[in-house]
């Protein structure tokens, strides 16, 4: 059986690098967090589309005033986001292994709006806790940090496909 680099690998590879690139989304979302630049919590979005919360009528009184929610929340919360990024990391991958192998990072940046896209979309969709009643502030800021995923997420597929080219050039 022929070992298979894993940047041929579009489903490993994608899933590898929206990980990452869904981490380093969600470290620049809690630095403007901090920065009181208004931002919605991914972990709070992702954790109502793991434990089914929605922002109308179904969340009890006292657990909607505290916005930040319980640790377990936010735990299940930021795994859920690391498996979306990851997964939706693979199926920008897919697309990425259809065209030409230049531009990642201009083609990431494209695939984190069209990220940012769906994740208003079935925010609003499902009215998730943290995606309804979004302001144009918590927009733009949603908007940036999903561009950074995308470019991210091209720019480490284009340097591990380097790295594979040139690991398999010197072991040949």
């Amino acid at each position: 059986m022929k070992d298979t680099p894993i940047a041929k690998d579009w489903l490993l590879l994608g899933f590898i690098t929206g990980v990452a690139a869904s981490v380093a989304k969600s470290a620049v979302n809690i630095a403007l967090n901090n920065a009181s630049i208004p931002t919605t919590p991914y972990s709070s979005m992702a954790a109502g589309v793991v434990l089914g919360k929605r922002s109308k009528g179904q969340i009890p009184k006292a657990e909607s005033s505290q916005k930040s929610g319980s640790y377990k929340e936010k735990a299940i919360g930021h795994l859920g986001d690391i498996i979306l990024g990851g997964l939706f990391g693979s199926a920008l991958s897919f697309v990425y292994s259809q065209t030409p192998p230049r531009r990642m990072m201009w083609k990431g940046a494209i695939g984190g709006t069209a990220l940012w896209i769906t994740t208003l979309a079935a925010g609003q969709l499902l009215r998730l806790e943290g995606a309804n009643k979004t302001s144009p502030g918590e927009m733009a800021s949603l908007l940036g940090t999903h561009i950074i995923y995308g470019m991210l997420q091209g720019a480490l597929i284009e340097q591990l496909r380097k790295a594979t080219a040139i690991a398999t050039r010197e072991s040949s």
